[in-house]
């Protein structure tokens, strides 16, 4: 009888991080870690439905410790959601650039 495998939350973040990058497909990054490209998928699907409990974690800490007025945030969201446009629109210009197809 074989043991069932156990992965590390940091390994699990690793390999959901390296899918979201969308560098590679699901099947290559299953192959790279020796995992079932199911495992990839469910783990990027419980990573998505928990990032907004995460961030409302996150930001409840921000907010007791009373270093930032509202402004503050509001200015620091605004130039995050500029940083990951800029990210995406270089990601997919890099993609077109060297002919990556996602098919």
């Amino acid at each position: 009888m074989s043991k069932k495998k156990t992965f590390t939350t940091k390994f699990k973040v690793q390999v959901v991080l390296e899918a979201l990058s969308e560098l590679k497909t699901t099947n290559e990054i299953a192959s790279k870690y020796e995992i079932a490209p199911m495992q990839v998928h469910k783990w990027k699907w419980f990573f998505k439905k928990n990032a907004e409990k995460a961030m409302i974690q996150w930001e409840g800490k921000w907010n007791s410790s009373g270093s930032k007025t509202e402004d503050e945030k509001d200015k620091i969201i605004e130039k995050l959601y500029r940083e990951v446009w800029k990210l995406q629109v270089e990601n997919t210009w890099m993609k077109k650039k060297v002919g990556f197809n996602e098919s």
